[in-house]
């Protein structure tokens, strides 16, 4: 039985189903999100990395494509270049550092396998002079 659990993991057919491109919208949604505790964006940001690959860091192309589509790689690149101070009131803390090494680490999973396409689309380029903690919106 766990052998045959462990070839469902590998298979690409793995693919998380329709819920899960729901689930990583809301997570996109919520990294969008005013005034949101460090502590919940950094949590976001990694799961949105993990939906986007499985074991060995292989690509999941649909929940990939699915963050792009959402506008999920253009936020992740504002927070990982994002120079506002991020900071959590309950300690002494500058959370802006982890912020942007999450973001960055998250932008990497949803590119792992997929160096043939433009990334953050044609779109980026006129948006490209932004305010961290304001969501992209519309050309």
């Amino acid at each position: 039985m766990m052998q045959t659990l462990s070839l469902r993991v590998h298979q690409p057919e793995a693919e998380l189903q329709p819920p899960a491109e729901s689930i990583i919208t809301r997570l996109v949604q919520l990294l969008a999100a005013d005034n949101m505790a460090p502590r919940v964006m950094v949590a976001a940001l990694r799961a949105l990395g993990t939906l986007c690959v499985g074991l060995g860091y292989a690509p999941r192309l649909v929940n990939q494509r699915t963050v792009s589509d959402a506008g999920g790689l253009v936020r992740l690149l504002e927070l990982s270049t994002c120079d506002e101070t991020v900071d959590d009131d309950d300690d002494d803390d500058d959370d802006t550092a982890l912020v942007r090494v999450e973001a960055s680490l998250a932008f990497a999973l949803v590119q792992i396998g997929t160096a043939n396409r433009n990334p953050l689309g044609d779109s980026y380029h006129h948006h490209h002079h932004h305010h961290c903690g304001q969501p992209l919106t519309g050309a």
